[in-house]
């Protein structure tokens, strides 16, 4: 009898041990590749190198996109106070633009109840070990990624086509500006980290606008 009970122990811990390897991502950095591309072959048809950064500390993301033609754009958004910010410069002039959080996680509704769904594919992406999977959507479109159950994002609208994600993506593709510009990104380093308070918040040199103000500065 004793020895069934052993056996049973053993098989419902073996069970249990993804679940407590799984390491919650609360603070620090994930960086990826990205490569820019137009679909359209009536525009621009060159490729852009870049790094898409993710600072992370709680339910503080700061999103920091850089591509090596000079584009800069930078997305700080706070979970806490529910507050979001995008910093931009427009002729020579450094913009912290505010935008309404409410309105941006109501457009993030359509990738919610997403699926997972693995493939069995398995590969090494940037030193870390990814599973193959198809994500799909509730309205029926899906995407392939590849991604790691090693960490947990604490706050649920870290990644915007992910919302409520329990794992990290490694490898995706995103299309935007109406399936327009292709980017595909690449996990190049995940770290656990302190990061300092300093980096969620607006850089003094940035006059703070609404986003109907800067709308209008660009007309």
């Amino acid at each position: 009898m004793n020895r069934v009970v052993y056996i049973l122990l053993f098989v419902l811990l073996g069970m249990a041990l993804p679940a407590i390897a799984q390491k919650p991502f609360d603070e620090g950095i994930i960086r990826y590749h990205a490569v820019f591309k137009s679909l359209n072959p009536l525009k621009d048809t060159k490729s852009y190198d870049g790094t898409y950064t993710y600072t992370i500390k709680g339910k503080m993301v700061r999103k920091e996109l850089k591509l090596d033609n000079g584009y800069n754009d930078i997305v700080i958004m706070n979970g806490n106070n529910n507050t979001l910010y995008t910093l931009q410069t427009t002729g020579g002039k450094k913009y912290a633009i505010q935008h309404d959080m409410e309105v941006h996680l109501a457009r993030q509704k359509k990738f919610e109840g997403f699926t997972v769904k693995d493939d069995g594919e398995k590969k090494t992406i940037g030193g870390y070990d990814a599973q193959k999977a198809v994500v799909t959507y509730t309205d029926g479109t899906n995407k392939t990624i590849y991604y790691s159950k090693q960490w947990q994002p604490v706050f649920e609208h870290t990644f915007d086509r992910l919302p409520g994600a329990n794992f990290i993506p490694l490898e995706f593709d995103v299309t935007e500006d109406q399936q327009e510009v292709l980017i595909h990104f690449t996990i190049e380093k995940i770290e656990l980290t302190p990061v300092e308070n300093a980096a969620f918040r607006i850089p003094a040199d940035y006059k703070m606008v609404s986003n109907e103000e800067y709308k209008e500065l660009n007309k």
